[in-house]
């Protein structure tokens, strides 16, 4: 890995960005704590498992992807492409 990215911050800032910030933003109650069970989640993991946990979330956490995309919020899977190619790689290093 390259030695002056800080790669735990560049995930999270990502996430936030594109899942957490919108959801939390625009809905009370039920999503919010969701999301924010998910960011306390993604927050105990180091790089790799942050990756990976991305990758579960997508495949095994339907009730997250159900409750995002009912709340016309942008889910995991929307991201996915996107995420791969920024983040994937670190799973080899």
């Amino acid at each position: 890995m390259k030695e002056n990215i800080n790669y735990d911050k560049e995930i999270m800032d990502f996430l936030y960005k594109k899942i957490f910030n919108p959801g939390l933003n625009k809905n009370k109650g039920e999503i919010n704590k969701i999301i924010n069970k998910t960011i306390r989640i993604f927050e105990e993991e180091d790089v790799k498992g942050k990756i990976r946990r991305f990758w579960y979330d997508i495949s095994a956490r339907e009730d997250i992807e159900d409750r995002l995309k009912k709340n016309n919020l942008t889910t995991f899977g929307d991201i996915k492409d996107e995420f791969d190619e920024k983040f994937s790689w670190l799973l080899e290093e």
